[in-house]
């Protein structure tokens, strides 16, 4: 037996304890997942995957776009069409996912230590952060989409690179985008590396030589995975409505000056940084000191490899972590840790690097010690939530059963052409098959009125769990008797037409 069988063997154990956490069969608030389960079922059906019964608000920019990209849809359709509407299958294909990410993380890791059991330590502290096992137990393309994006970026990362290598990575970059938009930076890394490659070749060289640009690595990649990419967005899955409008509404959905939304941005950053690798014990003997510092030690020391990677030539992580870093800043949209999941292991690698120098430098321990170690303190951290996430899935997942008793009446009492408003319209729709939308609570009674008016809303569901207030102060103002129906605890039912 080889000695990388055996370290394959190793993450596979390794891998095992995925299959086991966070997999339910309900599901959290939050209805992204059901966009994706519609449009799975429209591939798997041979449908328009765009279609859908959730009518799109473009008042609400934060709500989310018309459809999203048909990557992610497509990985979920073989579930949906042996499965059906079924939660726990789709968890596992996301928990695959994350174990054949733990593979991807290991090679990456290794390119840049040298060392399997280092490699091995950091792809484990990555997987099995507190941030992305709560991820786990959601159905979102996020993972899926770190998945190819770490194939994509570790490709990249190899000294050698051949033609086989070249396809694979174009492969995994398309995949990447066709499954989150924000992806997109792969390439914008690829442009900017391209570009001060031929700006330092014209100041050293005095002219500008096309036939080098044209074979490098950067301009290959740049162009076949966008060939592949337009080819399979907008040939294979053309869609009536564009999602570019959403996007650019992301750049102008902020409160106050751009100077405060920025300053906040890169707080709430910091927030999420701190929190992912942040673990509390139960267990009160252990010392709680561990679960402080740890993400804050990481924190700073990822800092400060990050600052020593710009004092050294510029390569491809540091400007692809660089354009996430603005993307995130610049972005008011706050979703948690799935919009750091692709940094997060060049973060982690800043900070072993650093941290590497000073222990090596003064306490004369190596770099695989010193990753064993941190690896044992910190799983000792992380035992009380992972004993937590084996367990039954938390009291206000859905559909408990009034929420089965709200979707069952909907079904048989709304009609096809009537439209409800809802806070979780998209849910709502996949398990009801009815039109519903939702509002835009940073608008005036009378825009919001408008656009129910242009769609024909018939309905306004309230959950007292989801309710933010608006649309009680929405019917106070409407003020025309309506019916009104309580159809299970915690859910009003308003007909006002």
């Amino acid at each position: 037996m080889t000695r990388q069988l055996i370290i394959y063997i190793i993450i596979a154990v390794c891998c095992i304890p995925l299959f086991y956490l966070g997999i339910y069969d309900v599901h959290s608030w939050g209805d992204d997942f059901a966009q994706y389960i519609r449009e799975a079922i429209n591939i798997a059906n041979g449908e328009p995957y765009y279609k859908a019964e959730y009518v799109f608000n473009p008042l609400n920019p934060d709500y989310g776009p018309p459809q999203y990209p048909p990557g992610f849809p497509i990985l979920l359709a073989p579930v949906v069409k042996i499965w059906g509407i079924s939660f726990k299958p789709m968890l596992y294909l996301i928990a695959g996912c994350l174990a054949a990410l733990l593979f991807v993380l290991y090679h990456f890791f290794k390119q840049h230590t040298k060392h399997d059991i280092t490699a091995i330590c950091l792809a484990l502290i990555c997987v099995y952060s507190g941030g992305v096992l709560e991820l786990k137990s959601q159905i979102l393309s996020d993972i899926p989409c770190w998945l190819f994006t770490a194939i994509y970026i570790t490709i990249r990362q190899r000294k050698e690179i051949r033609p086989i290598h070249t396809t694979l990575a174009v492969l995994a970059g398309t995949m990447a985008i066709l499954i989150r938009s924000q992806a997109l930076v792969l390439l914008l890394a690829e442009a900017i590396l391209l570009l001060t490659t031929i700006i330092s070749s014209v100041f050293k060289e005095r002219r500008l030589s096309i036939r080098p640009v044209l074979t490098s690595l950067s301009f290959k990649l740049i162009v076949s995975t966008s060939l592949l990419f337009i080819i399979c967005n907008y040939l294979l899955f053309p869609t009536p409505k564009s999602g570019l409008a959403y996007y650019n509404n992301l750049l102008q959905y902020h409160q106050g000056s751009w100077f405060l939304a920025i300053q906040e941005n890169a707080y709430y950053l910091y927030q999420l940084l701190i929190r992912n690798f942040q673990y509390f014990p139960w267990n009160v003997q252990f010392p709680l000191i561990f679960s402080q510092t740890i993400p804050y030690g990481i924190f700073v020391l990822a800092i400060l490899g990050y600052f020593t990677s710009l004092r050294n030539k510029a390569g491809y992580l540091t400007i692809y972590f660089t354009l996430i870093i603005v993307l995130l800043v610049v972005l008011s949209q706050r979703q948690g840790v799935r919009f750091i999941l692709y940094i997060l292991p060049i973060y982690l690698l800043y900070a072993y690097f650093i941290l590497k120098q000073i222990v090596s430098k003064n306490l004369r321990i190596n770099g695989v010690i010193l990753a064993v170690l941190f690896t044992i303190v910190y799983f000792n951290l992380a035992e009380d939530e992972l004993r937590v996430a084996q367990g039954p899935p938390p009291d206000n997942y859905i559909p408990g059963d009034n929420e089965q008793q709200v979707f069952q009446y909907l079904k048989e009492n709304v009609k096809a052409d009537e439209v409800i408003v809802f806070n979780k319209p998209r849910l709502l729709s996949l398990l009801t098959k009815k039109k519903s939308i939702v509002h835009a609570s940073h608008l005036t009674y009378v825009e919001n009125q408008q656009m129910f008016n242009k769609v024909g809303v018939t309905h306004i569901l309230i959950a007292d769990e989801l309710n933010d207030g608006y649309m009680q102060y929405y019917m106070s103002e409407l003020n025309i008797a309506t019916d009104t129906l309580q159809l299970a605890e915690g859910y009003t039912l308003y007909k006002i037409r």
